[in-house]
């Protein structure tokens, strides 16, 4: 399970404020809490996701600072309608253990669902109560991998729902 520290993250214009933005022609959700103090919590439940977690050399239950982006798949995200959903691919990326190792969990298909004119909620979780179809892949799965320069590491896929709700200000 990914979870905040404490309280919702507000987008800051200081350098150690966490970051929370539309990139990339804004088919691209962003969220930087690198130097920040800000963490979000990742918790590996079960025999499973704590043994891979293990392997990779975490702990079970891990906050860290994070560099997440998600990918919509539909287009740009102010372009959906109210009420649409969206398939997206996130990434998120974060430091472990005071080391320069990053690690990444990679969700190859979440849901967005622009709920409000402002308002998304991206979920692995179903966002249109019961109409699955409109992102028929959704999954709470996210392969658990070590990044480095030229080589990386892959560890396999854990069990890490996730559930953000980002507005534009």
């Amino acid at each position: 399970m990914l979870l905040p520290e404490s309280g919702p993250y507000n987008h800051g214009t200081t350098s150690t404020s966490p970051k929370c933005f539309l990139g990339a022609g804004g088919k691209n959700f962003n969220l930087m809490t690198y130097s920040s103090g800000r963490t979000l919590k990742f918790s590996f439940v079960g025999t499973a996701d704590q043994g891979l977690a293990n392997l990779a050399g975490l702990q079970p239950t891990v906050n860290a600072e994070v560099d997440a982006y998600g990918i919509n798949y539909f287009g740009q995200y102010l372009s959906m309608q109210i009420g649409s959903t969206a398939q997206v691919q996130m990434d998120v990326q974060f430091h472990y253990g005071g080391g320069s190792t990053t690690y990444e969990l990679s969700y190859s298909c979440l849901a967005v669902r622009r709920t409000q004119f402002n308002t998304w909620v991206l979920t692995s979780g179903d966002p249109d109560g019961g109409n699955v179809r409109a992102v028929p892949c959704l999954s709470n799965k996210a392969t658990l991998s070590k990044i480095r320069r030229n080589s990386g590491q892959v560890f396999g896929d854990v069990t890490m729902p996730v559930t953000i709700e980002f507005s534009q200000q």
